[in-house]
């Protein structure tokens, strides 16, 4: 059996059918039955059922399969490793990065990074929502900083930090009203653009940032959910809208990067002192 037997197995799984596996490697049908008949016949084995319409497994296939899958995911981190060992100093190192990150935790190591004595030039590029996860599987970024899918199997990541956005106004515009939702529709809701509001009115102001949907708020251009520590800074200009008219919001952060593209030497050294950081808070 090799490796391309392997993911000829693989690839009859997730694609759902022999011609679709076939498209997915750039091979021919009739090459990936081949495949597979020489796994079973090498060891004896039914791998699927002959009943079912569709490719599905055996008992004896599912147990193979597992086993298999343990094999190329060994495989392919050793390639991966082999890589990053083999790799000079990169050019640059590209961090995707949301805006809602709390900063603490990770100021030690981006610093450190920042004024070592490599010739790596860092760039950040602000993202929001999952753009910073679909930059890294893109490989339009090496790390991301943000929120992630916890159902995500192609990246690896770990949890750094919870950022809490809450619903809030300008006080000047509370004299005497009643914060509830008809109110709130008659004023305009400040919202980043791109960013993905359910239950949203019809009155709405767009702006590119975090940071300037929170100058908007204050100044008071209109309500929206704003970082927990950014209200308790200007409470005295700012008042609170009730959870149960417009939900508070629960973020968790994480450092993530992708499991198969190998890292350079800096960005592995500042994946791990990333990792470390976040272990210690």
């Amino acid at each position: 059996m090799t490796l391309d037997q392997l993911e000829m197995l693989e690839a009859v799984l997730k694609a759902g059918s022999f011609k679709a596996a076939a498209k997915m490697l750039n091979k021919s049908q009739p090459s990936i039955s081949v495949g597979i008949k020489k796994i079973e016949e090498e060891f004896g084995v039914q791998l699927f059922s002959r009943d079912a319409y569709r490719p599905q497994l055996t008992d004896q296939g599912r147990v193979l399969y597992k086993a298999g899958l343990d094999v190329l995911q060994s495989m392919r981190t050793f390639e991966c490793k082999a890589k990053e060992l083999a790799s000079g100093i990169e050019p640059t190192v590209i961090i995707s990065i949301d805006p809602l990150v709390n900063f603490s935790a990770l100021r030690g190591s981006l610093t450190q990074i920042i004024n070592g004595q490599t010739s790596t030039e860092l760039v950040f590029q602000e993202r929001i929502l999952n753009e910073n996860e679909q930059a890294v599987l893109s490989g339009k970024a090496d790390i991301g900083i943000g929120i992630i899918s916890p159902s995500q199997n192609d990246l690896e990541w770990q949890y750094i930090s919870e950022e809490t956005l809450v619903p809030s106004i300008a006080k000047t515009w509370v004299r005497g009203s009643e914060l509830n939702s008809e109110f709130l529709g008659k004023i305009p809701r400040i919202v980043v653009e791109n960013q993905d509001e359910h239950h949203m009115p019809s009155k709405r102001c767009l702006v590119s940032s975090h940071h300037q949907k929170e100058q908007f708020i204050l100044a008071g251009f209109g309500w929206g959910r704003i970082r927990k520590s950014f209200f308790n800074k200007n409470k005295t200009k700012l008042s609170l809208i009730d959870p149960q008219v417009t939900p508070y919001l629960q973020l968790r952060m994480a450092i993530f990067k992708h499991k198969l593209k190998p890292l350079g030497p800096t960005s592995q050294r500042l994946w791990h002192d990333l990792l470390e950081a976040s272990q210690a808070n």
